[in-house]
């Protein structure tokens, strides 16, 4: 009977002994749990800050490419306009309406004729 008690109590203590470490592990990957949720977290944070700093940048680009284009444009223009006001021949001619009393109005339109 002293022998049993003893094999009782040896496995009791070791019982107690792995149920004290089963709980220690439980409470490390608890820690380990809620240590890599505040991770996730400030990456989930870091993200929205860098899709918005992208959706900036692309508006900034666009309105950049825009310009870009609008400067060409305005460009080209100029050296259109340049080639036709230094035409030898050009021939500017102001187009008016007339009311029904035959009477001039204003300006409407210009015509350049080379």
């Amino acid at each position: 009977m002293a022998a049993l008690t003893i094999q009782a109590k040896g496995a009791s203590e070791r019982s107690s002994a792995e149920l004290q470490d089963a709980q220690n592990k439980v409470a490390a990957l608890q820690s380990r749990a809620e240590a890599l949720s505040e991770r996730l977290a400030e990456s989930d944070v870091k993200l929205g800050i860098q899709k918005q700093m992208r959706e900036d940048l692309a508006a900034k680009l666009d309105t950049t490419e825009e310009e870009l284009h609008r400067q060409n444009d305005l460009r080209s223009a100029k050296l259109e306009l340049g080639d036709l006001v230094a035409t030898r021949n050009l021939h500017i001619v102001d187009v008016y309406d007339a009311d029904s009393n035959g009477k001039r109005q204003r300006s409407f339109g210009r015509s350049f004729l080379y």
